[in-house]
């Protein structure tokens, strides 16, 4: 099953269920026996949040965009304009992937990361369930005018 196709923004479960399903997906390829599936693995963790610059760019570089997309970042920036997850630098896993590391080093490091995710979108759905339910109460407050109005 592939994650939902929305907007982070709006949606602030989205990217990260998509970013948790990439590290399971990597999770999954380098637990398979026999023989690991370092490349399959390396490209989940390459497409799991902000790693396209991490793979791409120096690492001074995915540290400054790391930094960037942060809510305490001091500049407005990507940060303070929507419901963006706590992105992890993953390099050191997809350093151990690439270079075929031990299996269950990489996927010590996986479950690890992936844990930060789960509690993120843990807080994330309990944050959304308030606000859906502050709003519930409101809309059933304002039921009976609407009945009466009809």
């Amino acid at each position: 099953m592939s994650p939902p196709l929305t907007a982070a923004a709006n949606f602030p479960f989205d990217q990260i269920t998509r970013d948790i399903y990439s590290m399971d997906t990597a999770f999954g390829a380098i637990n398979q026996p026999p023989t690991p599936d370092y490349d399959t693995a390396a490209g989940s963790i390459a497409g799991t949040g902000l790693m396209w610059y991490g793979t791409n760019f120096s690492r001074p570089v995915f540290k400054k965009i790391l930094q960037q997309h942060r809510q305490s970042y001091y500049h407005i920036a990507w940060g303070g304009q929507g419901h963006l997850e706590k992105y992890q630098d993953l390099m050191p896993i997809y350093d151990a992937i690439v270079g075929h590391g031990d299996p269950s080093t990489i996927l010590t490091m996986i479950n690890e990361s992936r844990g930060v995710q789960i509690d993120d979108l843990t807080q994330r759905i309990i944050d959304m369930t308030a606000t859906l339910n502050e709003a519930s109460d409101q809309i059933e407050d304002l039921f009976p005018l609407v009945q009466r109005d009809r």
